[in-house]
């Protein structure tokens, strides 16, 4: 048979404090913090080392945070400091604190910086054909731990990419801790049609960092080749002389070849200053030649504007340009032109007169010309001889 037992109000208030006893052990057993681990980005970082000290900076907890970024510690009231590491990363730390409600403190996205950095001041840029471009470029070890880097580029156009320290090329390098690496990036166009490109920096490291730019490649006119007259009036038959100019305008040496576009049937010549023809020229940068295009016209050229090109072709580097002239051939006007050296002369019945006279030509066609003499008494004859005494008709 139970036993029925008289419960005092003594026994209440001590199965009451045992109640609050237990609840108050749970909740300091299920108190700490918690949180997530992210980078710059906002994206998780699992497999960091989150170490928990207490105010006499004694360690009371160790944990990793998982795939997703989170991590979570069991901790009594106090005030703490967390410490969060992980390698290619900059060491993170934080104070907080856990009050006696018994509530896990949440801590929030804990953000680590990346431990290789870097400083490039331009994100976009222009730069004409056949021409270098250096932009500053430094990469930094924030971090608590030696990082190797290796420097890679990919680009999807004509471009060359060198980093460089001094005149040697740098692909890879080892950072201490605090070491910075100052470099310059050396960017080359080839000659090429206008284009927009993006270049691609990859750093190899612990956390690998990829940095794009875009270059854009302006092809301009690079003036070569040039001539102060581009036109010219000619007759039929002639040779007409252009001055040009050949300069290099690149910052490396060329050697370029020349040639020249005439009409079927003319030909044409470049010459040096002393008459020597000249098909191939190298010239240092901004070191220039005089040359003369000379242009012989055919007899039987028609009236018409005619064009010549005289075009550069590098060979190293690369590039093209065309210099274009016009040789406007306009229809000669011969002039006849006869003077008597001796209007009278004295002679003797039956003897022969002599007249001596000049007759040329000073217009821009030739002619043929006829000779008829009028005038003369009845009986008289007359001939004409030329100095050599062939007669002329």
């Amino acid at each position: 048979m139970p036993v029925k037992r008289k419960l005092t109000a003594q026994m209440i208030i001590i199965i009451i404090q045992i109640i609050i006893l237990a609840i108050s052990r749970t909740i300091l057993a299920d108190s700490g913090a918690y949180g997530y681990i992210v980078d710059p980005n906002g994206s998780p970082v699992g497999g960091a080392v989150v170490t928990v000290l207490d105010s006499n900076s004694g360690v009371v907890a160790i944990t990793t945070s998982g795939p997703n970024g989170f991590f979570q510690v069991s901790l009594l009231p106090g005030t703490y400091t967390l410490r969060v590491s992980k390698a290619g990363y900059v060491d993170k730390t934080i104070q907080f604190a856990i009050g006696k409600s018994g509530y896990p403190a949440f801590l929030g996205n804990i953000t680590l910086d990346y431990a290789v950095q870097y400083s490039l001041p331009v994100r976009n840029i222009t730069i004409p054909v056949l021409s270098y471009v250096n932009l500053p470029f430094t990469i930094t070890n924030k971090g608590s731990r030696p990082e190797d880097v290796g420097i890679r580029v990919n680009t999807n156009c004509s471009l060359t990419v060198d980093f460089l320290q001094g005149t040697t090329i740098v692909s890879k390098a080892s950072l201490n801790p605090g070491d910075t690496l100052s470099l310059q990036m050396r960017l080359w166009a080839p000659y090429q049609k206008t284009a927009s490109c993006i270049v691609n920096i990859y750093l190899d490291t612990t956390v690998p960092r990829t940095i794009s730019i875009q270059v854009n490649i302006l092809n301009t006119t690079l003036g070569t080749i040039s001539a102060q007259t581009k036109s010219i009036t000619a007759q039929p038959g002639t040779t007409v002389s252009l001055p040009v100019k050949v300069t290099n305008t690149l910052s490396k040496t060329f050697t370029a070849d020349l040639a020249l576009g005439l009409p079927q049937g003319w030909t044409a010549s470049l010459q040096d200053q002393n008459g020597n023809a000249v098909s191939t020229i190298q010239l240092d940068p901004q070191q220039s030649t005089q040359l003369l295009l000379k242009v012989y016209v055919p007899k039987d050229a028609e009236q018409a504007s005619y064009p010549v090109q005289v075009k550069i072709t590098g060979r190293d580097p690369y590039f093209t340009e065309t210099l274009a002239f016009q040789v406007n051939i306009v229809a000669g006007t011969p002039n006849v032109a006869l003077s008597l050296n001796a209007p009278h002369v004295d002679a003797y019945a039956g003897a022969t007169a002599k007249f001596p006279f000049t007759l040329g030509n000073t217009g821009t066609a030739d002619c043929l010309a006829s000779f008829n003499l009028s005038g003369l008494p009845n009986g008289y004859k007359w001939q004409i001889t030329d100095s050599q005494g062939n007669v002329v008709s």
